[in-house]
C-alpha cells in the first residue's frame, strides 16, 4: 500500500494495490487456527461477536474520517492510504504476540489435498454446495440493490440519502446490534440450525425488496438483511472450527475463503445478466429460490454429531 501511494499512473498503483488485497485475502485462513488455538468451543461465537463489533465502529468510523477527507480533496487518497498501511503495521505488531500454533505442511496441506477435502469429508463437500447456492444467491442481489432503487426505469427514484440510510445505515446498525445474539446462538445450538435460520431472513429480505417500490419496506428489507449479516459474519469465520480437525482448521478455510472469492466475483455479473433479461421482481424470486435449494440440502445432515451446539451436548 505505501509503494502504490508513490505510482503515478493508474496500471502500477492498481498492481500494489491488488497485491495488498492478496495479503488481505490470506488472513482469515491464518487466523481461524489461532481462534482454534485460543477460544474455546463453547465461547467462540461470543468472542467472536466482540470483536466484530469493535472492527465496525472501528472501520465504519474509519470509513466516515476517509470519506471527508476525500471531500475536501480528492489527491488526499495518498494519505487515506498511507493511514491504512500504518494500521496494518500496528496490527502485525499486536499479532504477532498472540499466542498461536504453528502452521506445519502436514496442517496446511497443498492445494490438492485441501480440495480433495470437499468429497473425503462428505459433510464439508455438503455444506460448501449448500453456502454456495445461498452465496450466490445473496451476492448477486448486492449490487442490484443499488441498481434497482437508483434506476428511472424501475420507477423508485431513491435519493443518494434515502440509499445510504436502507442499504447501508439501517443494516449496519441491525448488524452491530444483532452480533452477540448470534454469537451465542452460534455456541449453543446445532450449526445448521443458525444456519437455516439465516439463510430464511436472507430469503424474506431478498424476495421483499425486489418485490415492493415502498421505502419503508425496503427499510423493513435492509434491517433483516442487516441482522442476518451480523450472524452470517460469525459463521462464515467460525463454521469449520464446528467439523474440521483442530489441526487442519486452516486447510478446511482455505477451501471456504477460495470459494467465497470465486461466487464473490461470478455472482454481481450473473445479477447483472438476468436483471436485463427478467426484470426485478424475477431476479428476487430467482435468488430466492437460490436459497431455498440451500436450506434443502442441510435438512440431511442436521443430525450429525459435530454439528451440535452446547445446549445439544446436554
Amino acid at each position: 500500500m505505501l509503494i502504490s501511494t508513490q505510482m503515478q499512473e493508474v496500471r502500477p498503483f492498481v498492481i500494489f494495490m491488488m497485491l495488498s488485497m492478496f495479503c488481505l485475502a490470506m488472513v482469515p485462513t491464518l487466523m481461524i487456527s489461532t481462534y482454534a488455538h485460543n477460544y474455546k468451543p463453547d465461547e467462540r461465537g461470543k468472542r467472536m461477536s466482540t470483536i466484530f463489533i469493535f472492527s465496525s465502529l472501528i472501520g465504519g468510523t474509519g470509513a466516515y474520517v476517509g470519506g471527508y477527507f476525500l471531500d475536501q480533496d480528492i489527491l488526499l487518497y495518498r494519505w487515506v492510504i498511507v493511514g491504512l498501511a500504518v494500521s496494518a503495521i500496528i496490527s502485525a505488531f499486536l499479532v504477532v504476540r498472540v499466542p498461536s500454533p504453528r502452521v506445519t505442511p502436514q496442517s496446511a496441506g497443498n492445494p490438492w489435498e485441501n480440495i480433495s477435502l470437499l468429497w473425503k469429508d462428505k459433510l464439508f463437500g455438503w455444506i460448501m454446495v449448500a453456502w454456495m447456492f445461498m452465496g450466490v444467491g445473496n451476492l448477486m442481489t448486492i449490487p442490484l440493490r443499488i441498481e434497482y432503487m437508483a434506476s428511472e426505469k424501475y420507477g423508485i427514484n431513491a435519493s443518494n440519502e434515502a440509499i445510504t440510510l436502507i442499504l447501508v445505515g439501517i443494516p449496519s446498525l441491525c448488524g452491530l446490534a444483532s452480533t452477540r445474539i448470534w454469537g451465542s446462538l452460534f455456541d449453543r445450538l446445532n450449526l445448521l440450525v443458525v444456519r437455516s435460520i439465516l439463510n430464511t431472513l436472507f430469503l424474506i429480505s431478498i424476495v421483499l425488496f425486489f418485490n415492493t417500490q415502498n421505502l419503508y419496506l425496503m427499510g423493513l428489507s435492509g434491517a433483516l438483511a442487516g441482522f442476518a449479516r451480523g450472524g452470517g459474519s460469525i459463521l462464515w469465520m467460525l463454521w469449520v472450527t464446528k467439523i474440521a480437525p483442530p489441526e487442519k482448521t486452516s486447510a478446511y478455510m482455505s477451501i471456504h475463503t477460495s470459494a467465497t472469492g470465486i461466487r464473490g466475483v461470478a455472482a454481481p455479473f450473473l445479477g447483472y445478466a438476468l436483471i436485463g433479461w427478467w426484470g426485478a421482481s424475477n431476479v428476487g424470486w430467482f435468488a430466492g429460490f437460490l436459497i431455498l435449494i440451500s436450506l434443502f440440502i442441510n435438512i440431511p445432515m442436521r443430525n450429525d454429531p459435530r454439528l451440535r451446539g452446547v445446549l445439544d451436548s446436554n
